[in-house]
């Protein structure tokens, strides 16, 4: 039977179904709202659609709550990104805003409309130093998580001690298994609002990040295809499926967008989209799987389901060799290195790092095997 989250999103995004659960269910949904982190989204789609009232009081209270303190973390994440975001314009250097709070007003219609985390930001390979440099001087260090292949994350408190995260990225996935043309981002962005040097992506290669960062997490929550779903429903115009069909044969990405799209359609089956991109089933993830995930208690079939979900996302056989190269060599960024190893470690350290990661993968599979 399905499950009632799923259900419920449907009956809510897609089907427009009156909402038949039991009171049991109601509290099932509840949790899994708040355990998938998609409790703002849907607070603020009822409220769009005036079907907040159809729901039991206690969870009308409930999503309330939880999307009150969505939008006071947001605003923070607001603030904070304004303030990098003005010294990035007058350094005169260019950077792009990478989901985060712009995506929630741009695409969900409010600040508060879908919750995050950090801030994302994408500036061109060669001035990655520059970058850092900017985000350094707002009191943001790098943190020591060596090897990244795409992006470097920094990190500070702010005055109530609250943890933010500022990832800067040079590239949307790793260079040796896609061939992505980063330029082409470039020249379809736009400037937002009164600044020259910081820029938006076209509406169509927001999507094609966001399909593309969520099969990067493997699609295991019903997050990144509820983001991919919001994209579809409200600006359809946008799309023209023959070109993203053409671009992901030339970058190599076609098997990665599918399996983000077929597990979006696997969700939501009365959803429209190209079916060119749609494979049979989806991409393996049981709910109760999602569900261990997002709780932390991953099982030994979640490391090997990610495993043949790497396999599956790699286009060309040629890349299946240097997939397994990298498990056993991780690879470490020449770009990184290069930018933040005097300021952090030397090569011998940062596969130490990566290594030791690794080993505790291993730990791990083998201890939720027992």
């Amino acid at each position: 039977m399905t499950q009632p989250l799923v259900r419920f999103l449907n009956d809510l995004y897609v089907d427009h179904g009156a909402f038949s659960f039991t009171e049991e269910e109601y509290g099932q949904i509840a949790e899994d709202l708040d355990l998938f982190s998609i409790t703002a989204q849907v607070y603020h789609m009822l409220k769009e659609k005036g079907r907040l009232g159809e729901l039991p009081l206690f969870l009308q209270e409930h999503l309330k709550r939880k999307a009150e303190a969505t939008l006071f973390q947001n605003l923070l994440l607001k603030t904070e990104t304004d303030r990098l975001l003005r010294l990035f314009e007058e350094a005169e250097l260019s950077v792009m805003l990478l989901k985060g709070v712009h995506f929630a007003e741009t695409y969900f219609g409010h600040t508060g409309a879908r919750g995050t985390t950090d801030i994302d930001l994408l500036v061109e390979p060669q001035y990655l130093k520059n970058a850092l440099e900017i985000v350094e001087s707002a009191g943001y260090h790098i943190q020591e998580t060596y090897g990244s292949d795409h992006h470097v994350v920094l990190q500070k408190n702010n005055a109530q001690r609250i943890q933010i995260d500022v990832e800067i990225h040079w590239a949307l996935a790793r260079n040796e298994f896609y061939k992505i043309d980063h330029k082409s981002f470039w020249l379809r962005s736009s400037p937002i609002s009164d600044f020259s040097y910081v820029r938006q992506l076209s509406p169509e290669d927001v999507f094609y990040m966001i399909c593309l960062h969520g099969a990067q997490h493997y699609m295991i929550s019903p997050r990144y295809s509820l983001d991919i779903l919001q994209l579809i429903q409200i600006q359809p115009q946008i799309f023209d499926w023959d070109d993203i069909y053409r671009r992901t044969k030339a970058e190599h990405t076609r098997h990665r967008m599918s399996l983000a799209c077929t597990e979006t359609k696997f969700f939501f089956k009365n959803c429209r989209m190209d079916e060119r991109f749609i494979k049979k089933g989806s991409a393996g993830w049981e709910y109760g799987e999602m569900k261990a995930a997002a709780a932390e208690n991953k099982k030994v079939r979640y490391y090997i389901q990610t495993f043949f979900f790497r396999l599956k996302s790699i286009d060309r056989l040629g890349y299946i060799g240097l997939l397994f190269k990298k498990m056993i060599i991780p690879s470490v960024s020449e770009q990184v290195h290069r930018e933040v190893s005097s300021k952090t470690a030397g090569v011998y350290q940062i596969y130490r790092y990566r290594w030791r990661i690794l080993r505790n993968t291993i730990k791990k599979i083998f201890l939720t095997s027992k």
